[in-house]
């Protein structure tokens, strides 16, 4: 019997040939598979000896854990496009798909809010002694004074590496009325010996808090 599921995602042994093959090896959401389905014949498969299956499919989509050595790559004679769901690709030869055409595209901005927002979180915990009066605490210490920490409104945020990442975390503060000093670099080089060894320029910019008459770059 023919389904409207059938039709759309035919039993392995019928596949269209107009519709390239993929091959999810890792957890990914749902809706993402769904995607695919839309235009591609996709097989969820994370457990079957991929040295045995990988020469059938057109593309396959991996996160961190499955590694895509050149010789999977030799064996994959079908394969045209390789899809890291997340940031690094060092779990693939990339010079290997490289040498077969094969593009290795990644998704370099799919960790960059929880990065930021990570980072926000152990500033806050920095600041506030959180670790700290939460110990002691389960001990059965109260020591308000103790842990109170510092706030961090009206103070100045440094950020070293302003990229995506480095964006969103000067960003965040700004409900404290908090300025930021952030630190990138360009590709020319200068004899300051903290950026000699990479030959590159550190460059600061300065903002400050809309209350504040003052710079906050110090």
């Amino acid at each position: 019997m023919i389904t409207a599921e059938n039709a759309a995602h035919p039993p392995r042994g019928e596949t269209d040939v107009s519709r390239a093959r993929v091959l999810i090896r890792e957890q990914i959401a749902d809706p993402g598979i769904a995607l695919l389905r839309e235009s591609f014949d996709v097989d969820v498969d994370f457990d079957s000896d991929l040295a045995e299956r990988i020469a059938d499919y057109d593309a396959i989509v991996i996160r961190s854990a499955t590694k895509l050595t050149g010789d999977l790559i030799d064996r994959a004679t079908k394969l045209k496009v390789i899809g890291r769901a997340g940031v690094g690709v060092d779990n693939v030869d990339v010079e290997a798909a490289t040498r077969r055409g094969i593009v290795v595209a990644n998704a370099p901005e799919s960790t960059v809010v929880s990065a930021a927002e990570h980072t926000i979180g152990l500033l806050v915990a920095l600041a506030r002694n959180i670790p700290q009066a939460h110990a002691a605490l389960k001990q059965g210490r109260w020591e308000r004074k103790t842990y109170g920490g510092v706030e961090l409104a009206d103070k100045t945020l440094g950020v070293l590496g302003f990229g995506r990442i480095g964006q969103q975390v000067a960003a965040a503060p700004r409900g404290w009325e908090c300025g930021s000093s952030r630190t990138t670099r360009s590709s020319r080089p200068t004899a300051s010996a903290s950026s000699a060894s990479t030959g590159s320029r550190a460059r600061t910019t300065c903002t400050r808090p809309r209350t504040s008459s003052r710079s906050t770059c110090r």
